[in-house]
């Protein structure tokens, strides 16, 4: 992201203040390489009323090449010198999670299935640009997106019925063909349907009882989980499909909602039983996006992250993690 696309103003060379809504904010790109790079105390200031948000992120050298904000962070801090300072008095969300193969899947998205974005991502991870120390003062709110909901369990088997006669020659008569036949019924409840001699044999018929088997609904998908990019309000789960008229069969079980910001998705329903097998139970919904993710190789570093909340908080949180637990989309 460019400097010019997220509002902020420096109100000194090592102070920058976000004044209004953005997303996918690197937070190297608010100060001069000079600065970045260089041994001093860093501020960065969110202010009231401003969210700063994990929104689409398009590969700078192929337009075409989208990713979902569960991808990608709402605020990245990369290697750095110094210190940094972040005082939050607005809002830092990540993205809302996302079914894998939902129909709310229309770009790239996060390979972890279902789990929410990460608000606040800090990589520790390179060797130098570690700096002195990074220190949060939460007086706003920061979410981790909500997990998406659980995929329906399958609906239970259902079998369907059919019933007739086999007909086997009658050694009384002449018989056909060479073919074999019987003075006695072959079958429990065999009849021979009259008297006489029927063409190739009065024949025994022998009832029999059939059955096929049909395979339940597939559950419905999961709706995705509230985040920057898809709101406050988690979507619903999707329908299960029908088992089949006149099968028998289950339908399956429909999707579990989003989780609100924060929060885990719902799990899925269990899809119904059929009069041969039950239905299966759903699947447990997404996880909760971080709020905070440091990445710090072998926990060397695990001094370098304070955090100070006087606000609020949802999600998780993990501290030196390698490698990491989300996949950097390329040239981010």
């Amino acid at each position: 992201m460019s400097i010019a696309a997220i509002p902020f103003t420096l109100t000194s060379n090592f102070t920058a203040h976000i004044t209004g809504n953005t997303t996918n904010v690197n937070a190297s790109n608010l100060f001069s390489s000079e600065i970045w790079e260089g041994n001093f105390q860093k501020t960065i200031v969110i202010d009231s009323g401003v969210t700063v948000g994990a929104g689409v992120y398009t590969h700078p050298s192929s337009p075409s090449v989208q990713y979902h904000a569960n991808y990608v962070f709402a605020l990245y801090i990369p290697g750095f010198k110094g210190s940094i300072y972040i005082l939050n008095k607005g809002t830092i969300l990540g993205g809302g999670g996302r079914a894998a193969s939902s129909p709310d899947v229309t770009l790239n998205y996060n390979k972890i299935q279902g789990e929410g974005g990460i608000a606040i991502y800090v990589d520790n991870s390179t060797v130098g640009w570690r700096g002195n120390g990074i220190f949060i003062d939460n007086q706003g709110s920061i979410y981790g997106g909500g997990g998406a909901g659980g995929l329906g369990g399958t609906g239970g088997q259902g079998y369907t019925t059919s019933s007739g006669y086999n007909a086997y020659p009658l050694c009384t008569c002449p018989v056909c063909c060479g073919k074999s036949c019987s003075d006695t019924a072959p079958c429990t409840g065999g009849t021979t349907f009259g008297n006489g001699c029927a063409e190739g044999g009065l024949r025994w018929f022998c009832p029999y009882t059939s059955y096929t088997y049909h395979d339940g609904g597939d559950g419905g998908y999961g709706g995705y989980g509230a985040g920057s990019d898809t709101g406050a309000t988690p979507g619903g789960g999707y329908s299960g499909d029908a088992g089949g008229i006149d099968t028998n069969a289950g339908d399956g079980g429909d999707g579990g909602t989003g989780g609100t910001y924060g929060n885990n998705g719902d799990t899925g329903d269990t899809g119904d039983n059929g009069n041969y097998t039950n239905g299966s139970a759903g699947s447990s919904g997404g996880l909760a996006g971080y709020y905070l993710y440091e990445r710090s190789p072998g926990g060397q570093y695990s001094n370098l992250v304070h955090f100070i909340n006087q606000g609020t908080l949802g999600g998780r949180t993990v501290l030196d993690s390698e490698p990491p637990i989300a996949q950097m989309p390329p040239g981010y």
